[in-house]
């Protein structure tokens, strides 16, 4: 009977020690001032009365086990050392660094501007692609600059390295050390793209203004224009008509005091009413006002 007392003894023993040392780490209960239970585990410490593994050390349920390096086995992330890795795979699940992400030989991390990649995916900056040859680089494309986080379009003004990063039609990439996106002298920012002015647009240099023989002229805010010695004929500034000469409009005829009349079954450029052609209504002349005498009309 003593006999089966003292077997029945050191089986309770053994299975309350089995039970202590098969306990999944964080089960364990501890205080900062008795944490032997922890040492059990061996990579274990007490934090907030239970025993946690160490950093670089996962529970497996019983004891804590170094974390998995890249490619190594796992069966869930928590076992994977690398920084924003993932434990996956058909069959045997490794760990491994998301598409996102690129290894750089301790961590699955994203990639800046001029680090190395194998995706495009792993480069932060927006816009950006990962190319070169042999080793590829997270770079912007030759249409965009690199603003120090992403890559990006130029608007008229911004810092430039090249004119296909300019976002506005026909600029430039220009200036003496900084370059910056600008509009040619003979094209107008119009608050978008760089243009060419119609007469009637704002401008500020006669360059921009599309009409030949126009000018960029105005008190305040400057249009281009037909100078006085020019009319508007729809498309360009054509010079205005002498006395004789055929028209359409009074606004062509050259002389301000003319108009454009019916003359001898033609329309052309004559003197108004109270004025007379000092040439005798051949070609050049002038319109002179006409004097009076009493009630006569005098030349």
């Amino acid at each position: 009977m003593s006999n089966i007392v003292y077997f029945g003894t050191l089986i309770l023993i053994s299975c309350l020690l089995c039970k202590s040392c098969e306990a999944a780490v964080g089960d364990v209960t501890c205080t900062t001032s008795d944490s032997s239970n922890c040492t059990t585990y061996g990579n274990a410490e007490c934090n907030t009365d239970k025993c946690l593994c160490m950093d670089n050390f996962y529970d497996n349920g019983i004891t804590c086990l170094s974390k998995r390096a890249i490619e190594e086995s796992c069966t869930n992330a928590a076992q994977c050392i690398a920084a924003n890795s993932e434990c996956t795979g058909d069959d045997a699940m490794t760990c491994k660094c998301p598409v996102t992400h690129f290894h750089d030989g301790t961590n699955c991390v994203r990639r800046a501007i001029g680090e190395s990649c194998t995706n495009v995916s792993q480069c932060i900056a927006t816009n950006a692609e990962c190319t070169g040859d042999g080793t590829k680089s997270c770079k912007c494309p030759v249409t965009h600059f690199h603003d120090g986080t992403n890559c990006v379009r130029r608007a008229i003004g911004e810092s430039c390295t090249n004119v296909a990063q300019c976002i506005a039609t026909n600029a430039e990439c220009t200036g003496d050390g900084t370059k910056s996106c600008k509009c040619p002298v003979t094209h107008f920012h119009d608050g978008t793209n760089c243009v060419k002015r119609a007469l009637g647009d704002t401008c500020t240099n006669v360059a921009q203004c599309t009409a030949t023989d126009s000018i960029c002229a105005g008190t305040g805010t400057q249009t281009c224009q037909c100078p006085t010695t020019h009319y508007d004929d729809g498309t360009n500034c054509a010079l205005k008509k002498n006395l004789g000469e055929a028209c359409t409009d009074s606004v062509q005829c050259n002389d301000i005091n003319s108009e454009c009349g019916l003359l001898s079954e033609n329309s052309v450029c004559y003197c108004k009413k109270m004025f007379y052609d000092n040439n005798n209504n051949n070609l050049g002349g002038i319109c002179k006002q006409c004097k009076y005498r009493g009630n006569n009309n005098i030349k």
